[in-house]
């Protein structure tokens, strides 16, 4: 009865047409605009280095961890310290690292950052970072991720070693004087990236299918991670109620009767449909994944490959395949391309062989875009202006939207 009243509540306020998938949408790029990342609004933009140095917050273990850090910070913003020609670097800003770009690569310096179950406070644990990153990330990008670059301090100041380059016999003892450590990349073509096609109207099925495909592949060479059904069962209904009781903090100001009503009918599912989850875990279908499959993250020049996967905990990586797919579905929803959903399903299906029900694919969409407008309303735990306040709200109250709009779906 109350999941009933809950939906019929919001039902009432929401039935117009603007809940229309097509109707939806463009409210939502009308809404946020191009701020379609879960990193800073403006990661992809070029920062000036002073601006840079006065977002970046870390909480170090040792007094002298910040100064040193913009030491090297100023010094990496200019194209002398490359060891790759650059007329110039650019540098955009994201929440855990400093992008350095030049003509042919990417470099990405962490941040001395320390949040919950992440501490990057110490060169050491960057450096450990940095090879899982590159380990992760060669499963499904290998040509990308090129190896390490060691920042050291020298008699004329900081230099860089190229640990992906042979080492000539002048060069500084490996791990002398390392004040941090550099994950050396590839640059790929912003142009080719499948965030950047949706937005260009460019995006057509025969790239959904290919990706599809890469991912039917890499599920299937992945290692199953051993789980009852029961537990797996369990971790859903505790994220759900996790996931929405956070999204009720006053702070946040969201709508709580449109998050009762998506929790109700979520609840509704694990109850109704409780056996069929179950079975995705002894099935063998909980893996561990990329962790962190968005659209900015795929990359359609030639043969789709997907980067920087979360690498910071296993745990965030392991899910149901199927889990995995609705989350990269429902960020192209959210850019507005939700044809998404069902050409990578049936092409996935084709690849696989694992049929996965409507229902149990809108369950999942729910539960991702409940946790992107999490993860939005975690910037305004942290001291933010007021127009990024107002920015990330609206984020947040954009996905629980539209996790109201899948769930208005029928079969």
């Amino acid at each position: 009865m109350r999941r009933a009243q809950a939906i019929s509540s919001y039902g009432k306020r929401f039935s117009s047409a603007e809940n229309e998938s097509s109707g939806w949408m463009l409210a939502v790029r009308a809404h946020v605009g191009r701020h379609a990342s879960e990193r800073s609004v403006d990661a992809h933009c070029n920062r000036s280095l002073s601006t840079l140095s006065a977002r970046i917050t870390p909480r170090p273990q040792h007094p002298r961890m910040v100064p040193r850090f913009q030491d090297t910070l100023e010094f990496l913003s200019h194209a002398r310290a490359w060891p790759d020609p650059a007329g110039s670097v650019i540098v955009r800003d994201t929440h855990w690292s400093v992008i350095f770009l030049t003509e042919r690569h990417a470099y990405k310096l962490k941040k001395p950052l320390r949040r919950a179950s992440v501490d990057l406070t110490t060169v050491q644990s960057r450096h450990a970072n940095c090879l899982a990153e590159i380990q992760l990330n060669r499963r499904l990008a290998p040509q990308v991720y090129l190896g390490l670059v060691a920042a050291q301090e020298s008699s004329d100041g900081l230099l860089l070693q190229d640990l992906t380059l042979p080492r000539p016999h002048s060069a500084s003892p490996l791990h002398a004087n390392v004040v941090d450590w550099l994950v050396k990349m590839l640059r790929l073509p912003a142009s080719a990236m499948l965030d950047q096609i949706i937005r260009a109207g460019a995006l057509q099925q025969p790239d959904v299918v290919a990706v599809a495909e890469v991912l039917s592949h890499f599920y299937h060479r992945t290692a199953r991670i051993q789980i009852t059904g029961t537990v797996y069962r369990t971790q859903q209904e505790r994220a759900l109620q996790s996931v929405c009781q956070a999204l009720r903090t006053p702070d946040y100001a969201q709508d709580d009767s449109l998050i009762e009503a998506i929790e109700s009918a979520q609840q509704h599912f694990l109850r109704a449909h409780a056996s069929e989850l179950e079975m995705r875990a002894v099935a063998g279908h909980i893996l561990e994944g990329h962790g962190d499959l968005r659209p900015e993250h795929v990359c359609l020049a030639g043969s789709p490959v997907f980067i920087d996967c979360l690498e910071f905990d296993r745990r965030l990586r392991i899910a149901d395949a199927a889990d995995e797919l609705a989350g990269l579905a429902i960020e192209c929803a959210f850019l507005g391309a939700p044809r998404v959903r069902p050409w990578l399903f049936e092409a996935y299906r084709h690849a696989s062989g694992d049929v996965v029900s409507a229902s149990l694919v809108r369950f999942y969409s729910v539960q991702r875009a409940l946790m992107r407008a999490r993860m939005a309303a975690w910037h305004l735990d942290d001291p933010i202006s007021d127009s990024l306040r107002t920015h990330w709200r609206a984020r947040a109250s954009a996905f629980l939207q539209l996790a109201w709009a899948q769930l208005q779906e029928r079969d």
